[in-house]
């Protein structure tokens, strides 16, 4: 009889070996300044700078900062990564010396993306009443204001000087817009807006209503992305700050309509349906993103948004439907309406779809998609489902595949959960989808049907598992890269990570 491995090191690992970029003591060296380095250094092409740049963005900025020093690469770098990326928050300090630094034309010339969340804004009471500070008098109101309408000058100054700024985010929640900000960003969009192509709008209700009048798309003539959250606020809102809250948001998007790519809402508790049913079709979109509770409050009536979809089926690429960050009551009883709005959804067809990623929530949504897949999305190439109902048990998962692989088996990408896993089920993936590169599946427990391998390995149940996933091969299988991982079902953590090609199962 063979021995029994410890019970302790009962896990399922599948490794790849792999040579480190850096040893310890190169690793040690960069944090602490290359200037000490005592051997060879790195010849640059064993180290490209794109690797370099992914090793900048995990150090503190005091550290990045000693690096520019070293050479001219890591000056590069190291000035992109502290400058790439401006907040505009605090109009004192570091915040307005930030903005008297870039009017250097060597920093400015290397921003790329503006993060406006003024924190100098006063806040709203849950009453939408701006919550002044009692003790602040008179002449310190009037010295604040004015602190502040000179730093937005210097931020606007400097600004307007960065030729490669790109990307664009305004996040105000639930604070009163003063003059002085909004006569900002009006002034802001037309210096830099010809230039961007990325906006992220970020902001509450009231928030958004008094200053959407700067979002003017006339002024926006590269705009490919355009992001929209919209949250929940503390103080009271109405139908019809909703109803022109929706009147805004078209007269923003339709303008757009022949450089949007991609489109991205955010919403919870705001009806999005009346503004699909105006939209009707973006010839240029590739990319829709709905993160919201879908049926209850943002899609009413659902037609309007499948009718949207099917406006723009011969380019719609990408498809993402998730839920809120924010968590919706778990009162909310949306199972029959989101059964209706994915029955609706799934019997459409999309041919152009490469890439579908839905949070499964409701068993209703499964249903649907393992029934119409194949039709729904017949050349999908990526698929990702997750939620709190995207646990699949084998029957679903059967299912699901023989929808996929009735396609043009071209599936390349698939993040999905099972209840059990077992070497069965990469049998099933291997022949249902051959040409599968990318594997991210996560298990509850491991599984094998064929229960007489325990008494003919000798082996505990556990084991014996390990040991039927070590002995199958797959020389057909296009995989290259899988990550398998166990998850808890009590603590939604992750308890171990797998990895990939060319790989060996051990203990």
């Amino acid at each position: 009889m063979k021995p029994r491995p410890p019970s302790s090191m009962h896990k399922l690992e599948i490794s790849l070996s792999t040579t480190p970029l850096l040893t310890e003591q190169e690793l040690d060296d960069i944090v602490h300044g290359c200037h000490k380095i005592s051997h060879a250094p790195i010849a640059r092409t064993d180290l490209p700078p794109e690797l370099w740049k992914q090793i900048l963005s995990y150090l503190p900025r005091g550290t990045v900062g000693k690096m520019i020093g070293i050479n001219r690469m890591l000056f590069e770098l190291g000035m992109n990564e502290l400058y790439g990326e401006v907040l505009l928050m605090d109009y004192r300090g570091a915040g307005l010396k930030t903005f008297q630094q870039i009017r250097n034309s060597n920093i400015a010339s290397r921003v790329y993306s503006l993060h406006i969340q003024p924190s100098f804004l006063l806040r709203m009471s849950c009453k939408g009443k701006p919550m002044r500070d009692m003790n602040e008098n008179r002449p310190q109101r009037k010295k604040r204001k004015s602190d502040i309408r000179a730093f937005l000058d210097t931020a606007l100054t400097s600004i307007s000087d960065c030729a490669q700024l790109r990307q664009l985010n305004v996040i105000i929640h639930d604070q009163c817009i003063s003059n002085s900000l909004a006569k900002f960003l009006q002034k802001l969009f037309k210096r830099v807006g010809r230039n961007l192509e990325s906006l992220t709008i970020d902001m509450t209700l009231p928030s958004f209503l008094s200053i959407h009048h700067v979002f003017n798309p006339k002024l926006l003539p590269r705009l490919s992305t355009l992001i929209i959250k919209i949250n929940d606020s503390r103080g009271p809102t109405s139908k019809d700050q909703a109803r022109r809250a929706r009147k805004a948001l078209h007269s923003i998007i339709q303008p757009l309509n022949a450089t949007l790519h991609i489109l991205a809402f955010e919403v919870i508790n705001f009806n999005l349906s009346k503004i699909f049913q105006k939209l009707e079709q973006l010839p240029k979109l590739h990319s829709l993103e709905l993160r919201a509770e879908v049926g209850f409050s943002t899609l009413i009536p659902t037609i309007h948004f499948v009718t949207f979809l099917k406006h723009n089926a011969d380019n719609l690429e990408r498809l993402v439907i998730r839920r809120p960050t924010v968590d919706v009551p778990s009162s909310w009883n949306l199972e029959a309406i989101i059964g209706r709005l994915y029955n609706l959804l799934c019997v459409q067809h999309l041919p152009k779809l490469k890439e579908l990623v839905l949070e499964v929530d409701y068993t209703s949504i499964l249903e649907s998609l393992t029934t119409h897949v194949r039709t729904f999305v017949p050349h999908l190439k990526n698929l990702t489902l997750t939620g709190q109902r995207s646990t699949l048990d084998h029957v679903q998962l059967s299912s699901l595949l023989h929808g996929l692989g009735g396609g043009d088996s071209g599936l390349e990408s698939l993040k999905i959960s099972v209840s059990r896993f077992s070497p069965e089920h990469l049998e099933l993936f291997s022949t249902s989808l051959p040409n599968l590169k990318r594997l991210d599946l996560s298990y509850s427990v491991l599984w094998m049907n064929n229960r007489s391998l325990v008494t003919q390995t000798g082996l505990d149940w556990d084991a014996t598992i390990y040991e039927d996933f070590r002995t199958r091969t797959y020389p057909q299988w296009k995989l290259e890269d899988a990550r398998i991982v166990q998850v808890d079902e009590t603590i939604p953590t992750l308890r171990r990570v797998v990895r990939t090609r060319d790989c060996e199962c051990r203990w």
